[in-house]
């Protein structure tokens, strides 16, 4: 169970990371709202593909999915990020920072892990990130690290590891 929390409570990180670099706006609820369901939508479609692959994968879905999680924090690590103003509606840029959910969640779902606790998980903790990082952007300094988003994919890497001793 709290592998679940924890994961969603990680892949919704890279939200609040986005978020905290954007200009001061309004209607911050509402964005944070959408982005929550977004976060619950798109891991549920990787979970439900992760668990339909592990009938196709079954010897190699242990080792896949501790692949598929070790490279996705990977990119998060190594993903550097420039500061340039948003040139798509902050609506429309929270599909696409939600997309990396589906990978992570396809990883859980192949591990057939609980599926309501971990979208649940990455729903809420996204709500909450996004609209406290747009909220908080200019008084927390933690928000504008750019320590953040490599700690979240060393988190990913080493639940796919340790996916290989489960």
């Amino acid at each position: 169970m709290w592998q679940e929390i924890v994961a969603g409570l990680m892949t919704a990180i890279d939200v609040a990371v986005i978020y905290a670099l954007l200009p001061k706006m309004k209607g911050r609820l509402l964005l944070s709202v959408w982005t929550g369901i977004l976060n619950i939508l798109i891991p549920l479609a990787g979970f439900i593909a992760g668990e339909w692959s592990v009938h196709f994968l079954m010897e190699w879905s242990m080792w896949l999915s501790g692949i598929l999680l070790a490279l996705v924090g990977l990119h998060m690590m190594l993903h550097v990020e420039n500061k340039p103003e948003p040139l798509v509606s902050p609506y429309i840029l929270a599909f696409f920072v939600s997309l990396d959910t589906f990978s992570v969640s396809v990883s859980f779902g192949m591990l057939q892990l609980d599926k309501s606790i971990f979208v649940l998980s990455a729903g809420i903790s996204a709500c909450v990130l996004s609209y406290a990082a747009l909220y908080l952007r200019t008084s927390v300094p933690l928000l504008r690290s750019r320590l953040l988003k490599p700690l979240a994919g060393l988190g990913l890497i080493i639940i796919g590891v340790l996916s290989f001793f489960r």
